[in-house]
């Protein structure tokens, strides 16, 4: 306490001091991790393995995960669009078929009961989501990525993560096996075989006309998609090491870290005056 003295008036002042606690931030007593390889070649399933962690004194009972329509994987390549982002749904849907009073037969897909877990406290559940190539927006160009896991049933996510998607030697193999194996006109095809151009630009295969093409014409046109590939393979074999396909490589996975890095550099500030 001090008195101060004004003349005839006496002024009592507390003197108070601040103390400021720096507050350790708890960890959640809920939560999602992911871990995940840091690089992944374009025609490579991504493979994340979650975990789900309970840290509360009190069981954790929740839908299964892995099997919930109400848990997804959102992914996004950086610097791309927003509204290009896609989202894996790990609760799968399954196809039937049933016959109608008057005989027609109907199929459709069907959503089985989501089954629960219980979670006990300091324990774990963990499990692996694959997110295969579908050549519409699945992790389907290169580039860096960032993925997530969100647990709507839970209002619980994971941290963001990023994986880089490379266009490389060890997606050669990939590309012809999904390309050479995909259904007649498919967008898988079309997928593979545009990348695949980029390393031999006459590569061309062929879809049905539909309507028109006869049976024989589609043999026919079957058959020298087989051997488009098979060229392509053996120009493969050839080329392979060679400084033009490496400079190639080089250049698409160049072009495509910059558009990741171009997002996230941030504005230049303006200077003080």
């Amino acid at each position: 306490m001090k008195i101060i003295i004004l003349g005839c008036l006496v002024l009592f002042v507390s003197v108070t001091t601040v103390v400021a606690f720096a507050m350790e931030e708890r960890p959640p007593k809920r939560s999602i991790s992911v871990q995940h390889k840091k690089s992944i070649f374009l025609g490579e399933s991504l493979k994340l393995n979650v975990s789900y962690r309970n840290e509360d004194t009190k069981p954790w009972r929740l839908q299964q995960p892995d099997t919930s329509r109400g848990v997804y994987a959102p992914y996004i390549e950086i610097g791309s669009n927003p509204k290009n982002s896609s989202a894996h749904i790990l609760g799968k849907m399954r196809a039937v078929s049933w016959t109608m009073s008057n005989g027609e037969k109907v199929t459709g897909h069907a959503i089985d009961p989501p089954s629960e877990i219980t979670i006990e406290p300091g324990a774990s559940y963990s499990f692996e989501v694959e997110i295969t190539p579908n050549g519409g927006g699945s992790v389907d160009v290169p580039g860096i990525w960032e993925i997530w896991i969100e647990d709507r049933n839970e209002k619980l996510h994971s941290p963001h993560v990023k994986i880089e998607v490379l266009f490389g030697p060890e997606s050669v193999p990939l590309l012809v096996a999904i390309g050479a194996a995909a259904p007649d006109n498919s967008g898988m095809r079309g997928w593979a075989v545009r990348w695949l151009r980029q390393l031999k630009p006459d590569l061309v295969t062929k879809g049905p006309d539909p309507g028109v093409e006869t049976e024989a014409e589609a043999i026919a046109r079957r058959a020298e998609n087989v051997k488009a590939f098979q060229a392509f393979r053996e120009f493969w074999e050839k080329e392979k090491d060679s400084d033009a396909i490496k400079q190639k490589f080089a250049q698409i996975n160049e072009k495509a870290k910059e558009k990741a890095e171009k997002t996230n550099t941030p504005p230049p500030q303006p200077a003080e005056k």
